[in-house]
C-alpha cells in the first residue's frame, strides 16, 4: 500500500444552508431530493472547473483544486448557478463557501492537515450565499479575481492564537463595489470629526497618490478590527 504523501492545493467547502427548515417544511423525501440535486449541481460545477470531489458529508461537499484561481472561479460559478435554480416558495436553499490554500496530507482518497481545518473554519464564517477566503488564496489569484476580493473580518479560528484575516468574494455585480488594494499598499486610519466621527482610511501605494476612503456606515468602534468587516468603500 502506498504511504501518505503531501501536496499543496486549494480546499473548498460548500455547505448547504437552510436545509433544516427545508426538511421541516417539505418532509424528508422531498427535502432530500432538493438537497441531492443541489449537491449534484455543485459537483458538476466543480468538475467543469477542474476540481476533484474529496468528500460529501451531510450537507457539505469538500473539493480540491490544483490552482487557487480555479477554486475561486468555481466558488463564483456555484453561487451564480445556485441563484438561478428554482426555489420553494417558503424555503430557498443557499450555499456558504469557504476556500483556503496550503499543504495537505494525502492518504488514499482522504485529505488531512491544518489546511483542511482552516478551510472548514473559514466556511463557518460565511453566511448563505457568501464566499469567504483567506490571504493565502488571494495572493495566488489572477489580478482580475484579486480586484473583487475585499477584506471582510479578522476571524477567530479555533486552535489558532491569532485571528485570521478573511476576504469576501462577491459574486453579484452590484456587490462588487469598493477599492482594490495593491499588495504594496499601506493603510492608515484616523478619526474624521467633520464626518460625524467616522473612520477615515488612507491607502497609499508606490507610484500612486494617496486615496482617502470612508468605509460605508462605519462609526468609531473601540475595536478597530471592525474596520475590516465589509470594507465597502466610497471615495470621499
Amino acid at each position: 500500500m502506498e504511504g501518505p504523501s503531501k501536496r499543496v492545493c486549494a480546499i473548498l467547502f460548500a455547505d448547504i444552508a437552510g436545509s433544516t427548515r427545508l426538511y421541516e417544511t417539505l418532509g424528508d423525501e422531498a427535502a432530500k431530493t432538493r438537497v441531492t440535486a443541489l449537491q449534484e449541481e455543485i459537483v458538476a460545477t466543480a468538475v467543469r472547473a477542474g476540481g476533484k470531489v474529496r468528500e460529501i458529508v451531510g450537507d457539505e461537499v469538500m473539493l480540491c483544486f490544483v490552482e487557487a484561481g480555479d477554486g475561486a472561479a468555481c466558488a463564483l460559478a456555484i453561487q451564480q448557478n445556485v441563484a438561478s435554480l428554482p426555489g420553494n416558495a417558503d424555503v430557498r436553499l443557499a450555499v456558504r463557501i469557504g476556500l483556503h490554500w496550503g499543504q495537505v496530507i494525502v492518504e488514499g482518497d482522504r485529505l488531512f492537515g491544518d489546511t483542511i481545518n482552516v478551510a472548514a473554519r473559514v466556511t463557518a464564517v460565511a453566511q448563505g450565499g457568501q464566499i469567504i477566503t483567506t490571504q493565502a488564496v488571494v495572493d495566488r489569484l489572477p489580478e482580475g479575481l484579486q480586484r473583487i476580493a475585499r477584506h471582510f473580518d479578522l476571524a477567530p479560528i479555533k486552535g489558532k492564537r491569532e485571528p485570521l484575516l478573511v476576504y469576501d468574494l462577491p459574486w453579484k455585480a452590484q456587490d462588487r463595489q469598493g477599492v482594490w488594494m495593491p499588495q504594496d499598499a499601506s493603510l492608515t486610519c484616523a478619526l474624521a470629526p467633520d464626518l460625524g466621527g467616522r473612520i477615515q482610511v488612507e491607502i497609499a501605494s508606490k507610484g500612486r497618490p494617496a486615496v482617502r476612503l470612508m468605509p460605508r456606515g462605519y462609526l468609531v468602534n473601540p475595536d478597530m478590527r471592525a474596520l475590516m468587516r465589509h470594507i465597502l468603500c466610497e471615495i470621499c
